[in-house]
C-alpha cells in the first residue's frame, strides 16, 4: 500500500466536494477517475498529492519514500530554457545536489556517480523522446520559458512529471497524479502520451472526461455520479 484515504470529506464552508470517500492506491494500481465538473475529482487529487488536509476522515501514507509527482498548474515567467527548468525542477536532483554540500570527502564520488546517471538517463535520454512526443520542437527546448505559449508551459509542467519516473518502483516508488492531461495536447500528443503510460513503471491515478483514454490506460475506474466512489 502506498497511500490510504478513509471516510474522507471535503467542503468549503458549506459547499460539499467530497463525502465518505476510501480508496487505496498500491504499487501495481493505474486508476482512472471521472466525472461531472465540480464533483470533486481536482481536490481528491490535492488530497492524495498531501497538498490539502481532509475536512473529515483520514490520509496516510505507507512508503516514508514515495514521491508523488503532479503537474503544476503555473509556470514561471522566465528567461531559463525548457531544459533548464526541467532540471530545476527534479526533486532528485536537487537533494542529491544538497547532499554533495553537506558531504563527507568519502561520499562525494557516489553522488557525483549518481548526479551524472540521472543527468544522462533523464535529461540527455529521457527528456528529448517526451517533449517531441509532447509535440515541442528542438527549437523550444532552448527558448526562454516567457517566450513560449501557455500551452506549450503545461507540456513542459506534464514533461517534468513524466520524466521522474522511478526505476525501481519497490525499492524508490513514485506515484503519478494526472488531471486532464490530454487538454492542451493535440491527437498526435495524446497517441503518444497514452503509448507512453502504457509502459510506465510507476502507478498512477487519471482524472478525464475522455474514456476511451481511461479505457486504454487502467485497470480500476471509478466514477463521481455521487459524492462517494463509486466501482463503474
Amino acid at each position: 500500500m502506498l497511500v490510504r484515504l478513509v471516510d474522507v470529506g471535503y467542503s468549503i464552508k458549506s459547499k460539499v466536494l467530497l463525502e465518505d470517500v476510501s480508496l487505496t492506491i498500491n504499487l501495481t494500481d493505474k486508476i482512472g477517475v471521472i466525472g461531472r465538473n465540480g464533483s470533486g475529482k481536482s481536490t481528491l487529487l490535492k488530497i492524495l498529492a498531501g497538498e490539502l488536509s481532509p475536512s473529515s476522515g483520514k490520509r496516510s501514507v505507507e512508503q516514508k519514500k514515495l514521491r508523488i509527482l503532479t503537474v503544476k498548474q503555473e509556470m514561471p515567467d522566465s528567461d531559463i530554457n525548457a531544459l533548464e527548468w526541467l532540471k530545476n525542477a527534479d526533486i532528485t536532483l536537487k537533494e542529491l545536489n544538497e547532499q554533495v554540500e553537506d558531504a563527507a570527502l568519502e561520499s562525494l564520488g557516489d553522488l557525483y556517480d549518481q548526479i551524472a546517471y540521472l543527468e544522462e538517463a533523464r535529461y540527455e535520454k529521457l527528456a528529448p523522446q517526451i517533449l517531441i512526443g509532447l509535440g515541442l520542437k528542438k527549437d523550444d527546448w532552448t527558448k526562454p520559458m516567457r517566450q513560449l505559449s501557455g500551452g506549450f508551459r503545461m507540456r513542459i509542467s506534464l514533461a517534468s512529471a513524466l520524466i521522474q519516473q522511478s526505476e525501481s518502483a519497490l525499492t524508490e516508488p513514485h506515484l503519478l497524479l494526472l488531471d486532464e492531461p490530454s487538454n492542451q495536447l493535440d491527437l498526435e500528443s495524446i497517441i503518444w502520451l497514452t503509448s507512453f503510460l502504457k509502459t510506465y513503471k510507476n502507478p498512477y491515478v487519471i482524472v478525464s472526461h475522455d474514456i476511451d483514454l481511461l479505457n486504454k490506460l487502467t485497470k480500476k475506474n471509478r466514477a463521481f455520479a455521487k459524492r462517494p466512489f463509486d466501482f463503474m
